[in-house]
């Protein structure tokens, strides 16, 4: 029961995370594009770049939210996250946010792993 409650409380988290920084990029675009890393802008414009991410973000909380692949979902969002702590880690604040979600994310793979 508590495995069950672990994850479902994981699942809604990350998938309001992913969905609220969704919204604030396309509301605020302007916010997010000093995050995005040069080597990324180079090949490909910011606002496309944005588009995409908004795209990835929606689908992962809609895959969180009707457990589809939960594990290798939590597991893709970890890798993403953790890449954009990576390539920020002269914003405090973007890391510490980032690392704390990837983490979590982390451990809804560990639980979806445990439950198979």
């Amino acid at each position: 029961m508590r495995i069950i409650f672990a994850s479902f409380a994981l699942r809604i988290g990350l998938a309001f995370v992913f969905v609220s920084a969704a919204i604030e990029s396309y509301l605020n675009p302007g916010t997010w594009t000093k995050f995005i890393p040069a080597l990324v802008t180079n090949y490909i414009p910011t606002s496309t770049f944005l588009w995409i991410l908004e795209g990835f973000q929606v689908l992962v909380a809609l895959l969180l939210l009707v457990k589809r692949k939960v594990s290798w979902v939590a597991l893709l969002s970890a890798l993403i996250l953790l890449a954009f702590a990576l390539a920020n880690l002269n914003s405090f604040d973007l890391v510490f946010q980032d690392v704390g979600l990837a983490l979590a994310a982390l451990a809804l793979f560990a639980i979806g792993k445990i439950k198979a």
